[in-house]
């Protein structure tokens, strides 16, 4: 429905299963761009995700969910004045 009401030529697909499933992700990942969803979604489904060549680091680089470079250190003060992160 939504579809229909921002687009009145959508075509409602007629995919199943994994296919269906994409289309779902990538309506997803069009309503919510820019709102840092595609990064949990991609954590989720443990997938891969490859930047685009406008990218000023790593530019057209593929990275996997688990790779260490998509994840944040704690600060060292943080845990230190932070008893439970200890």
């Amino acid at each position: 429905m939504l579809e229909k009401n921002r687009n009145p030529s959508y075509i409602t697909t007629t995919a199943t299963g994994a296919a269906y499933i994409e289309k779902i992700l990538d309506s997803r990942r069009l309503e919510l761009w820019g709102e840092g969803k595609s990064y949990l979604a991609m954590k989720r489904k443990k997938a891969a995700i490859k930047r685009g060549p406008n990218h000023l680091f790593f530019g057209g680089q593929t990275f996997s969910y688990d790779d260490d470079r998509l994840s944040m250190d704690i600060p060292q003060a943080e845990i230190n004045n932070n008893p439970k992160l200890k």
